[in-house]
């Protein structure tokens, strides 16, 4: 068991992005699986699906309505990133992360949406993962940035982010909701 550390706090705030997502989720009425409470007690390891020449992490959410059925995957950001050089704001995801979830999204034969919690905008922002495969704005130091702009913008989340909340999940305590990158306001 997993008891502190980077990675615990992490996997507490990703667990606390995915909480405010399958809320949103579920009044739009969707029926929803959290494929990250699934994990391997042999490895302590994310839910994986696993071939005889691979092991793939799934996305964090199963989610189905109507005969629809989706991949969703969460990301809780502080802020979007500024790409000084353009002047344009980013997201990111580990690169081996975003290779995966191309392997599911192809292997399965559904679709995989990237959903992200923006905390300091309170925004929830979404993207099909087969739109920002077409549109990878760079990668660096093992993650793939992806424009901003290629997300939508599907719902305020004013009321259902706690900033004290954010500080204490994602391990930054103390006033504000920390951590010395430039915050952004509306980008």
């Amino acid at each position: 068991m997993i008891t502190g550390g980077a990675f615990c706090d992490d996997l507490r705030l990703g667990l606390w992005g995915e909480d405010i997502v399958i809320e949103y989720l579920k009044e739009l009425g969707y029926l929803v699986l959290q494929t990250s409470e699934i994990y391997s007690v042999k490895t302590n390891t994310a839910a994986r699906m696993s071939g005889i020449d691979c092991n793939i992490i799934v996305p964090d959410i199963l989610a189905c309505r109507n005969g629809k059925t989706s991949w969703v995957e969460v990301k809780v950001k502080e802020s979007p990133v500024l790409y000084r050089k353009e002047g344009q704001y980013t997201h990111g995801i580990d690169t081996y992360k975003f290779h995966d979830y191309l392997k599911v999204q192809k292997n399965t034969g559904i679709g995989v949406d990237v959903y992200i919690v923006e905390v300091v905008t309170q925004k929830l922002l979404c993207a099909p993962l087969s739109l920002l495969a077409e549109n990878v704005h760079s990668s660096k130091n093992g993650v793939t940035f992806f424009l901003r702009s290629n997300f939508t913008e599907i719902a305020n989340l004013e009321g259902r982010i706690n900033l004290e909340e954010f500080a204490n999940q994602s391990g930054q305590h103390g006033t504000g909701y920390g951590g010395t990158r430039q915050q952004v306001s509306q980008p």
